[in-house]
């Protein structure tokens, strides 16, 4: 019984890592794959697609560090610093993807 009434006292809180990912210009880029990844060995905890204005949401359990990572077509990948994510939640700074460097073809 006694364990039972614990439950609620160690469940982890949730917080919530927001941003918006944008060309080098300043336009959004649309429905980007966005991805929080463990910052100690880069493990995937979830994963979101930008909204149609570049911004996302991602749900987590506070007190851990994590990195974001967004990916599109014809950008770059980025990747965030390793942050801690507080129970009042993180905006990140906005999220500029260069275009993607054409690929040297294999001879």
């Amino acid at each position: 019984m006694l364990l039972a009434s614990a439950g609620p006292a160690l469940a982890q809180s949730r917080s919530s890592v927001t941003g918006t990912v944008a060309t080098a210009a300043g336009a959004a880029v649309e429905f980007a794959t966005i991805t929080l990844h463990r910052a100690a060995d880069s493990a995937v905890v979830k994963s979101e697609f930008s909204d149609a204005q570049g911004h996302f949401q991602l749900d987590a359990p506070a007190g851990a560090r994590y990195r974001v990572s967004a990916a599109q077509v014809g950008f770059e990948r980025y990747w965030s610093a390793p942050f801690e994510l507080l129970a009042e939640g993180l905006a990140l700074p906005a999220i500029a993807c260069g275009p993607a460097r054409p690929r040297r073809s294999k001879k």
